[in-house]
């Protein structure tokens, strides 16, 4: 099986739609632009608002060792052929899942660099 086979535009879909809604809300609560940047960057943007320091940066790297993992679990499910045909459901079930934990990170390191 081909890498490029095993996704197809309803998995763009879902992770666009998944970081342009938490993107929305990040930038109206923050009226500016930069939400949907955060909101893509996921665990980092603690850090990045804070212009990386020390502190938000270590636990913006803490947050990244949790949800990194889940979104690259969100990957490898979509690659293993077990789950490929009639499972497809449980396929964007997990993908959707793990963009959802990568963005909800991001309000996560947020709340750190806000303390």
């Amino acid at each position: 099986m081909k890498f490029a086979s095993a996704f197809s535009f309803r998995h763009l879909a879902i992770a666009a739609v998944t970081v342009l809604s938490f993107g929305t809300v990040n930038a109206l609560a923050g009226k500016s632009w930069a939400g949907f940047y955060y909101s893509l960057i996921g665990p980092f943007a603690g850090a990045a608002s804070r212009d990386w320091q020390s502190c938000c940066t270590e636990f913006s790297i803490t947050v990244f060792m949790v949800s990194g993992p889940v979104l690259l679990l969100g990957f490898i499910t979509q690659l293993v052929p077990q789950l490929q045909g009639g499972k497809g459901f449980l396929r964007f079930l997990i993908w959707s899942t793990a963009w959802v934990a990568w963005c909800l990170s991001g309000w996560v390191s947020f709340g750190h660099a806000a303390s």
